[in-house]
């Protein structure tokens, strides 16, 4: 049963039903036993009784082996009811299993009851594997009463106690048939335990990424929703000022590109000069950079009001730490309308002789 797989709710049943047959047969069985074991002490006890009236010492010796014989057949069928017994909990452990294994397929269950799940089944991998561990010893202990009576049966030469030994052995023969049954199921659920856990162990990997990312996704989004002021009742947002950002990169980038490769298709077709050339070639090109900028603010939903706002601020700004970058944008500007130099010019300047480009 460890390796069958389960897909929807007619599998299940399937698993459960064969399970529940299975539970049936042995409880059917345990009654038939319980009714021969009745039958097997009154054999025990009325074999006690003959030992204890018989007075002839041989006589006695042969009703001692029949009063082994039986408590061997005694406790045989002790034993046997007890595996039956404990394998009826076996397979109550395989229905639950199949009950887990299907709801973590359906994903009907949620984490706290799942990590329960893994702890009461590796608890139940520790006790089954200390029971296989004893069944085992029994095992060998069984098989080395079957030899020592084999033995002592070969060597025997009186035929009545050849047969008392015979009946002796045969019923540890039946205990180590039985028990090799037992171990065989808890083989079964063990492996059907294991799979069960490794399953889990799954799933509960998988809950971790996926409480991982949770957390993230929401630190992102609270980061990304954060508010870095308000404007007239208007939120500007980390999401807002990145898309923006984003949308001026990108602006710029094809303003500059799409101007350029048509500006030099028009002068394939306009005689210009070449510093005038340059000087409209900026021009549109600061056009465009200005249109984007209100396309960005209009995109970010910034009023331009806002600039009268921070107009003290920015203004403060330039002043002090933009003076340089101003004077040389202005100067650049001026340079480029009153041409006193031109590309293709040879200057001198602190002693360095450049060409202008």
């Amino acid at each position: 049963m460890a390796s069958r797989v389960i897909y929807d709710d007619a599998d299940l049943q399937k698993q459960l039903q064969s399970i529940e047959n299975l539970k049936d047969n042995l409880r059917n069985r345990i009654l038939k036993l319980v009714d021969e074991r009745e039958d097997i002490e009154r054999s025990w006890m009325k074999a006690q009784q003959n030992l204890s009236d018989e007075k002839d010492p041989k006589a006695r010796l042969l009703k001692e082996l029949e009063v082994s014989e039986r408590e061997a057949w005694r406790k045989t069928y002790q034993s046997v009811i007890e595996f039956s017994e404990d394998r009826l909990r076996l397979l109550d452990y395989q229905e639950q299993n199949w009950r887990y294994r299907y709801a973590l397929l359906k994903d009907i269950a949620d984490n706290q009851e799942i990590l329960k799940w893994k702890e009461k089944s590796v608890a139940r991998i520790g006790e089954i594997n200390k029971t296989i561990h004893l069944q085992q010893k029994y095992q060998l202990d069984t098989q080395a009463q079957i030899v020592a009576l084999e033995k002592v049966s070969t060597d025997q030469t009186d035929p009545a106690m050849k047969d008392i030994l015979s009946r002796q052995t045969n019923a540890l023969r039946k205990l180590s048939e039985r028990s090799v049954e037992y171990v065989t199921d808890l083989i079964d659920t063990l492996q059907h335990t294991e799979r069960l856990v490794h399953e889990i162990d799954q799933r509960v990997g998988s809950m971790v990424f996926q409480e991982a990312y949770k957390d993230f996704m929401g630190s992102f989004e609270n980061i990304w929703n954060l508010e870095v002021w308000v404007i007239d009742d208007r939120p500007v947002t980390v999401k807002k000022l990145f898309v923006g950002i984003i949308i001026l990169i990108i602006g710029v980038i094809s303003a500059k590109f799409i101007i350029r490769i048509t500006w030099r298709r028009v002068l394939k077709y306009a005689h210009f000069k070449q510093n005038t050339a340059i000087v409209i070639e900026k021009v549109l090109f600061y056009c465009a950079l200005f249109l984007i900028v209100l396309f960005v603010l209009r995109i970010v939903n910034i009023p331009l009001g806002a600039f009268a706002f921070f107009g003290g601020t920015i203004a403060i700004g330039i002043g002090f730490g933009a003076r340089n970058l101003i004077n040389n944008f202005i100067s650049g500007f001026i340079i480029m309308v009153e041409q006193p130099i031109r590309v293709g010019d040879l200057i001198e300047t602190d002693g360095l002789l450049g060409q202008i480009e």
